[in-house]
């Protein structure tokens, strides 16, 4: 820059003084004019150098931003789309995979994912390769960190999993206030974090990434308010801190930069598949028989609290009964069963709709014109209302499906035979043959729901 600033100089001499000699008087403008130029030029090259490293703190950002994003993304995706594998080695299973399941990190560097059995092994590197993504880097150039809940991790699995499932994992924002709480039942299901350059931690800690300290955790994930993000404990305050975080000087202790998936999001993801599967099987189910089963009663206890691979007996269809949860068996008025293929057959090995209690989450009425005495929906005695349906019409559904979503307001599901315990508005009320589905997801009604047609 001082050569610049020389070159400049030197050409202004050579262009703009005159050949002659100047009285003092313009020799002193001269100079002063010279002054003010080398300044101007000198807070040009400030503006200028300032501009740049704002901009390449702008172009970290965007970088780090997105690819924070894509690793939610892709996470998700990842836990509906490994959630009812049929593979043979799965079906004598008794840990099949789920939706909702996530991948453990990656703790060895190959980018897959690992086993991950207590709180050490759930926090480590995003496993990459599992998720069919290529190695995403932060703006800094770093990989991916990524922490998940014990109660939707893959391997090895805790059951059940479903809706009413509580993400673990505490989250507070830079200031140190709590937005997540696991200690209550609010925490999330995932963390995923951009580590950002390295830093001096504030226990005094001087992070080194060379392959020495590439497998520990502090020298990447940094302290502040008293939360270390190189470590947490599910259902526990201690979790993880958002960044960055300033100290009272305004320096930068903690550059950590997160992004989380929340139960809410994942329970979002989760419904609507269930539901979509249901719905398949249901119409499987009538492409076969030619009508759609009687539902079992709502207040069946042989339908809840059940994990087992092989129901026996009970959760039975019931004649006549156009409204409660998915049977297993006794399925009509001639005994028939599910097909052996189907995820709401309760004896099938390795059934995740089973082992994972969505029986008591989902409930279904039937249109009283589609029952076993009146084939390919011919009756003319009722079809089912749902308001807000995605498909029109709203009044001429031969099905209504809905799922309960986590527990909200007052409901106590403890007993698990009231049908308020589950289900709000419309849905809560004896058989009317008219349904809701929630548009907006709140703590007073957040019954999802699909129909036939």
């Amino acid at each position: 820059m001082k050569e610049y600033l020389f070159h400049q100089l030197g050409r202004f001499n050579m262009l703009s003084l005159p050949s002659y000699h100047s009285p003092k008087g313009k020799q002193k403008g001269l100079a002063l004019i010279v002054l003010m130029i080398l300044l101007a030029m000198a807070t040009s090259a400030t503006i200028y150098s300032r501009f740049n490293i704002i901009q390449t703190s702008i172009e970290r950002d965007k970088k780090t931003s997105v690819a924070l994003q894509r690793a939610k993304e892709a996470l998700i995706y990842y836990s509906l789309n490994n959630a009812y594998l049929t593979s043979p080695a799965c079906i004598s299973s008794t840990n099949c995979p789920r939706p909702g399941d996530l991948p453990c990190p990656d703790r060895t560097n190959d980018g897959s994912s690992d086993s991950c059995n207590n709180s050490a092994r759930r926090l480590n590197r995003l496993p990459w390769r599992t998720l069919g993504l290529e190695e995403l880097t932060d703006g800094y150039g770093e990989r991916l960190w990524y922490a998940v809940s014990n109660n939707y991790k893959s391997n090895t699995r805790s059951r059940p999993l479903n809706s009413d499932t509580v993400g673990t994992i505490t989250v507070r924002d830079a200031s140190g206030k709590v937005l997540y709480d696991a200690t209550s039942g609010g925490g999330v299901v995932a963390v995923i974090i951009s580590t950002g350059a390295a830093i001096n931690r504030q226990d005094g800690y001087v992070q080194n990434r060379d392959a020495v300290g590439i497998n520990t955790a502090a020298n990447y994930l940094d302290i502040a308010q008293g939360e270390d993000n190189a470590n947490f404990s599910d259902n526990n305050a201690n979790g993880f801190i958002i960044g960055p975080v300033k100290d009272g000087a305004g320096n930068i202790i903690s550059n950590d930069r997160l992004i989380v998936i929340t139960r809410d999001e994942m329970a979002a993801a989760m419904e609507f598949f269930v539901l979509t599967q249901v719905r398949a099987a249901l119409l499987s189910f009538y492409t076969t028989n030619a009508y759609y089963p009687y539902p079992a009663a709502f207040n069946d206890v042989t339908c809840l609290v059940n994990t087992s691979t092989n129901i026996t007996s009970g959760c039975n269809s019931v004649d006549k009964n156009y409204a409660g949860r998915i049977p297993v068996s006794n399925l009509d008025l001639s005994s028939s069963t599910w097909e052996p293929t189907s995820i709401l057959k309760g004896s099938r090995a390795g059934n995740w709709f089973q082992q994972n209690l969505w029986r008591e989450l989902i409930y279904y009425s039937i249109a009283p014109d589609c029952e076993v005495l009146t084939p390919n929906c011919s009756g003319f005695t009722q079809k089912l209302t749902l308001n807000n349906a995605l498909t029109l019409p709203l009044n001429g559904k031969h099905v209504v499906i809905l799922s309960a979503g986590k527990i909200i307001s007052a409901q106590n599901r403890a007993s698990k035979i009231a049908e308020s315990n589950y289900l709000e508005d419309e849905n809560a009320l004896p058989l009317d043959y008219v349904f809701s589905r929630s548009t907006t997801i709140s703590n007073l009604f957040n019954d999802r729901a699909i129909s036939i047609p």
